[in-house]
């Protein structure tokens, strides 16, 4: 995995695809929140705390839809990694780890 990791790396993608996949998650988001916004009036909790944005998402985000999103997009980062066995990893690993990772993380 390291290799093609590094492969990808320098030879670059081409990320139009994941591209149309964001716009079209960002429309299915926009849906969503804009049903939920409507659950709310029609409930008449419209004052909640919250808003249908919040709402809408935590119907949306999952532990496995997070990790397939990550799976799918290259440019994702995790914000903190913990390494088991981390003196087994190769100089190419390490270097596909921390592309995976925030920067300064």
């Amino acid at each position: 995995m390291p290799l093609l990791d590094e492969l990808a790396e320098l030879l670059g993608f081409d990320n139009s695809e994941q591209r149309a996949a964001r716009r079209a998650l960002r429309r299915e988001q926009e849906l969503e929140a804009k049903y939920a916004a409507e659950v709310l009036q029609i409930t008449g909790i419209a004052t909640w705390h919250g808003d249908a944005e919040t709402l809408a998402s935590w119907n949306r985000d999952t532990a496995a839809d997070m990790a397939e999103r990550a799976e799918a997009d290259r440019t994702w980062a995790y914000g903190h990694v913990i390494i088991d066995e981390a003196q087994e990893l190769s100089a190419m690993a390490w270097r596909m780890v921390a592309r995976g990772c925030l920067p300064g993380r």
